[in-house]
């Protein structure tokens, strides 16, 4: 048989991400900030072709992120286009385009006149990429991120911003959010960027434990035939779910954990239960074959710690399971919109485990919305990485029954539910409308800060939620 010969696609920008390119034109260093999904890699194309057609001699250095991850998506991309210039992750002589990781430092020969960082935000202010533009000392850069809240801390860098709410709904899925309790202590434990302190100890009996409440969690939605492939593709299943069963009629769902030990610990009792899991991390997958496999579809569940969350693109993954300990709204945002790639008519989901220590689930809550905040310009363009302490963030209002409930026979001793709070809607379509109404008196939500909700937790042996928002600005 012949094979059938399929022509290479040409490069169409979207409306939206012209302005980007052309900005990248018009200035010798340019942040472009774009939303997770928001076409940067396409952006960067684009901008090396314009590039070229004018100095078609010049040469081009792409550094990636320090994952092979993001390096094999950008030649992909390449090798899916017709492009009118060449390009080599060898770093060939012969081709214009170089593109590598930032430890190949050593390899880069000569100067380069256009220098693009891809995942900037990571990788531009690191000691060794800035050895890099040292070397080369390009006359032109483009840094690409999805968070540029670095480069607006520092000030005197010219940035593009383009959030998830400015871009056409037709190229995001729908997101639900859901906190789950875990037994991780994490209170005292935090550094001040919101990140768990690398001393903490993410003990095996604590992780097994909110696995269990996880996939508890996960039977119910299954039950409830809400899981992303019933919605997607409706159909009768089992209702006596396993472990195994249920991450598979899940869809694809990513894990991604705080240390290399807790992935492994996430991965073995995984694996233990069924589940056809595995794990992805430097130590034990250099060249992330694992997350080529997940992409693959050979497992139902990848554990990873940082690999993955960044620049990790596949319209089939459908749920985040955070157990990271993070809450930085930067990082949440980063990795809810793991899950944000398709269409209007898929459902996806990001889990984010919290503690059950007095008031931290509604710390993290305050944190998560910071995160949705993120996915409107106004707030993407000024966030600096620390200011939202003193931001007004709007607060969705928990579901009616609260966090406790009255038990029968008359006692009215409250009990603490485990899991607080569930958006089982989209999101993203809720934030988009709440932000832009905050001047109404009357609405779903309540403000806070997460400065306000930090003070408290620091401050106070026993915090209630009426304790949270006893300051908050706005009305129910």
């Amino acid at each position: 048989m012949t094979a059938t010969l399929t022509s290479k696609r040409q490069l169409q920008l979207r409306d939206y991400q012209i302005p980007a390119s052309d900005f990248a034109m018009d200035n010798d260093i340019s942040v472009i900030g774009l939303a997770p999904n928001g076409g940067k890699t396409e952006i960067a194309i684009d901008v090396i072709m314009r590039y070229l057609n004018l100095f078609p001699n010049n040469k081009i250095l792409v550094s990636t992120h320090s994952t092979t991850v993001l390096r094999t998506n950008f030649m992909d991309r390449l090798n899916e286009l017709d492009v009118s210039f060449t390009f080599s992750d060898t770093f060939d002589p012969k081709a214009q385009v170089h593109i590598c990781l930032p430890q190949s430092a050593r390899l880069i020969k000569g100067k380069y006149d256009l220098y693009i960082c891809d995942e900037a935000h990571e990788n531009y202010l690191a000691t060794r990429v800035q050895s890099i533009v040292k070397k080369v000392q390009p006359s032109k850069q483009v840094l690409l991120t999805g968070t540029p809240s670095k480069f607006i801390k520092l000030g005197g860098y010219k940035i593009f911003v383009v959030a998830i709410n400015a871009m056409p709904p037709e190229y995001f899925a729908k997101l639900n959010v859901e906190l789950i309790a875990a037994n991780y202590h994490w209170i005292d434990k935090f550094n001040n960027d919101y990140e768990v302190r690398k001393a903490y100890k993410f003990q095996f009996k604590a992780t097994e434990e909110v696995l269990e409440r996880i996939v508890l969690k996960l039977i119910e939605r299954v039950k409830k035939q809400q899981s992303a492939k019933q919605f997607n593709n409706p159909s009768l299943i089992d209702k006596a779910v396993s472990w195994a069963r249920t991450y598979k009629d899940l869809g694809k769902t990513l894990i991604v954990c705080r240390s290399i030990k807790q992935a492994e610990d996430v991965n073995n009792i995984l694996v233990k239960n069924g589940v056809n899991s595995a794990v992805s991390h430097s130590e034990g997958d250099t060249y992330s074959l694992e997350v080529d496999n997940f992409k693959e579809g050979f497992y139902d569940t990848l554990v990873v710690v940082d690999r993955a969350r960044l620049g990790y693109s596949d319209d089939n993954l459908y749920n985040i399971i955070d157990m990271s300990g993070t809450h930085n709204p930067n990082i949440i945002n980063q990795m809810f919109s793991r899950v944000l790639r398709g269409n209007p008519t898929m459902q996806k989901y990001y889990l984010k485990v919290t503690t059950q220590e007095a008031g931290m689930m509604d710390f993290t809550h305050a944190c998560v919305c910071g995160a949705l905040m993120l996915t409107d310009n106004k707030y993407l363009s000024t966030f600096n990485g620390d200011n939202f302490r003193g931001m007004l963030i709007p607060v969705v209002k928990q579901p009616s029954g609260g966090r406790g409930e009255s038990s029968g026979g008359g006692n009215k001793k409250p009990i603490k539910k485990l899991i607080f709070p569930e958006f089982t809607f989209d999101v993203i379509d809720m934030f988009k409308n709440i932000i832009h109404d905050l001047d109404k008196p009357i609405s779903i939500y309540k403000t806070t800060t997460i400065g306000e909700v930090r003070a408290i937790l620091t401050g106070r042996t026993i915090v209630t939620i009426e304790d949270i928002f006893a300051s908050a600005r706005g009305n129910i």
